[in-house]
C-alpha cells in the first residue's frame, strides 16, 4: 500500500502491511477513532407579546406572535462524516428534516 508506514516512512498515518503479523497488528488500536464531538441546535422559539394596552385597543385580552424551528445547525467535527451525527451508526442517509413554525396566539 502506498504511503503506509516503513522504518523510511515513520510519520505515515497509514499503518504498516505485514503477512507475518509479526508487530502484533492483532492488538487493539485507535486508528479508526475520529472526533465525534458536536453541538446541536435542535429546537428554538422565539416570540413577541403585544403590550397589554395594545391589545385592549383592539378589544383582546392578548397576542402572541411567534417563530420555532426544529432541527436547526448541527456543528460536528470535518473527520464525523455522517450527515447527521445523532445518526451516525443507522441505516439512514439522509438527516432529520429541519422544520419551522410560524403562529399567531390570539386571547379574546
Amino acid at each position: 500500500m502506498l504511503g503506509a508506514w516503513t522504518p523510511q516512512n515513520p510519520n505515515s498515518a497509514t499503518p504498516a502491511l505485514s503477512i507475518l503479523n509479526t508487530s502484533g497488528g492483532d492488538r487493539p488500536s485507535n486508528f479508526y477513532y475520529v472526533n465525534a464531538a458536536y453541538f446541536k441546535i435542535r429546537s428554538a422559539q422565539l416570540g413577541f407579546n403585544l403590550p397589554k394596552n395594545t391589545a385592549n385597543a383592539i378589544k383582546m385580552e392578548g397576542l402572541m406572535i411567534y417563530v420555532s424551528g426544529q432541527n436547526l445547525v448541527a456543528f460536528k467535527s470535518k473527520q464525523l462524516l455522517s450527515k447527521d451525527p445523532e445518526r451516525v451508526n443507522s441505516l439512514a442517509i439522509w438527516p432529520v428534516p429541519t422544520s419551522f413554525t410560524v403562529g399567531i396566539n390570539a386571547n379574546f
